[in-house]
């Protein structure tokens, strides 16, 4: 079982090694007790679940809360330039320590130090396709890592295996929280997350109730976010939804969402317009979401449907090895966007500078000619760069609107 657990997680990892040397490795560094600094990438997470496993009384992850409970909090600190960074310390407290839930923030916030992270790709071809390393070193020069636990002996036993597991300098600075026990936290939850209203569109979460007036339930959007992006709170999806409410289009328009996360905006199109719309996004994981949220908001796989990239999408070699490497690991019933398919009235691209610059040629191709594209994901100083790519092939190409030094781009006519 211990192997099987193992093996699991490395699958999970893309880890290509066989069952007899995950389980040399594990009891070489087990025994070696092997600092994670010295070892691989991979090696950290299974020295972690090797001695997660070896704990007298196995740890399993919870998935559900008691309302009788006493949850406690643990709090830890990271930093850049240490040893454990914490992508690995998240992965370690819910993997191996038997924490419900895990949070990462930038332990700077609301200071002078604030950083403002955006989580931009590199742009060196090897680093950009060892994905877990550049998300990993994505986050702040000084996280603050909290972990959620049932009890407080919970929480001791996780510092007292973290302490173990990577050393003292790893829980130094930490405490633990109590919560407290008679408090609804879901019910919490709930109310700190209340429906979302972007101009005439209600964003309702799985909480939400849908409104029995037909009139307000057709300018509501179910929508669950999962691993996806997109639930209607971040200043560029709320400016793309605007932007789709208030524009005119040809009627009955077709759309396409570049970048589609939860499929958030392809579904506003069609609440205010859109005869039909596809999406696209690197990640199987979004484009499952999204096929969700289509189903959980009535619409048909006529209406809208969501793809990974073109096996060619971006034209540059980092984006080809990238999009091929996700599509070799894609779940069943994702595909590829297929060949074929006509270029639409309006497209959105809700994605950052570089994906932007690198799929110029893509983006366009998708743009019917005297079309309309919409580019957000852009901070006020990356303007220069998008206009300077994309403005030549519209008659206007101009930002329409700003929040919080974010923009949306918005071109239209030619092509």
């Amino acid at each position: 079982a211990s192997i099987d657990c193992v093996l699991n997680h490395a699958r999970r990892r893309g880890i290509s090694h066989n069952s007899s040397q995950i389980a040399r490795s594990l009891h070489s560094c087990i025994a070696a007790g092997n600092h994670i600094a010295a070892m691989p990438r991979w090696r950290l997470s299974m020295l972690g679940l090797a001695r997660a496993l070896q704990h007298t009384t196995p740890r399993r992850l919870r998935t559900t809360l008691s309302a009788e409970a006493a949850y406690a909090e643990l709090v830890l600190k990271t930093n850049r330039d240490a040893d454990v960074s914490a992508e690995s310390l998240s992965e370690l407290l819910m993997e191996c320590a038997g924490a419900l839930s895990v949070s990462a923030s930038d332990a700077n916030a609301g200071t002078a130090d604030e950083e403002a992270i955006f989580g931009e790709p590199p742009t060196d071809l090897d680093v950009f396709l060892d994905e877990d390393r550049w998300r990993s070193e994505a986050y702040w020069q000084s996280a603050e890592v909290r972990a959620l636990f049932a009890s407080e002996s919970d929480a001791q036993a996780a510092l007292r295996f973290v302490e173990n597991t990577l050393g003292a300098e790893a829980v130094a600075g930490s405490k633990i929280d109590d919560l407290a026990k008679d408090v609804d936290w879901l019910a919490v939850q709930e109310a700190a997350r209340p429906v979302v209203t972007v101009g005439e569109l209600e964003i309702l979460l799985p909480w939400h109730e849908t409104s029995s007036d037909p009139s307000v339930a057709s300018r509501q959007l179910r929508v669950e976010g999962g691993a996806a992006f997109g639930t209607g709170e971040h200043q560029t999806t709320r400016m793309c939804c605007e932007w789709l409410q208030e524009t005119k289009f040809p009627a009955f328009y077709t759309m396409c969402d570049y970048g589609c996360g939860s499929g958030i905006l392809a579904l506003t199109a069609l609440r205010f317009g859109a005869a039909c719309a596809v999406g696209i996004d690197i990640d199987p994981d979004c484009v499952k979401a999204a096929e969700r949220n289509r189903a959980s908001n009535g619409f048909g796989v006529n209406e809208a449907r969501f793809y990974l990239p073109s096996l060619d999408a971006g034209g540059d070699a980092s984006s080809i090895a990238y999009v091929n490497k996700r599509f070799t690991s894609a779940p069943e019933g994702v595909a590829p966007f297929p060949e074929g398919e006509l270029p639409c009235d309006v497209v959105v691209a809700n994605i950052l500078l570089r994906p932007l610059l690198a799929l110029r040629d893509t983006i366009l191709a998708k743009v019917r000619p005297g079309g309309a594209l919409a580019m957000s994901g852009v901070r006020v100083d990356q303007v220069d760069d998008v206009l300077g790519a994309y403005a030549s092939s519209f008659e206007t190409a101009a930002v329409d609107r700003e929040v919080d030094g974010w923009v949306l781009i918005a071109c239209r006519g030619k092509l």
